[in-house]
């Protein structure tokens, strides 16, 4: 299976409030969000998706929560975009 194949599929994001395609799921994180598996479970078998595309290490690292809270996480991204 293409990484592609699924990603103009779309499903409810927790984080954002809206609908995102799946290509926004698999690259919002590192490698990708954390959220993935239960936004996509009932959709896609996801575990074989993330098995036939990212190493042990990468899945490891994409499932864990990132450190901080909600507020740590807008603060961070405002300062990423801030101009300078």
């Amino acid at each position: 299976m293409a990484i592609e194949e699924h990603d103009a599929q779309e499903t409810r994001c927790p984080r954002l409030g809206d609908f995102v395609p799946f290509q926004y799921c698999r690259g919002c994180g590192d490698p990708f969000c954390h959220f993935i598996i239960s936004c996509w479970a009932v959709r896609l078998d996801i575990g074989q998706f993330l098995a036939d595309h990212f190493t042990p290490e990468q899945i490891q690292r994409g499932l864990t929560r990132p450190p901080g809270g909600r507020l740590q996480k807008i603060l961070d991204t405002c300062a990423r975009y801030r101009p300078e």
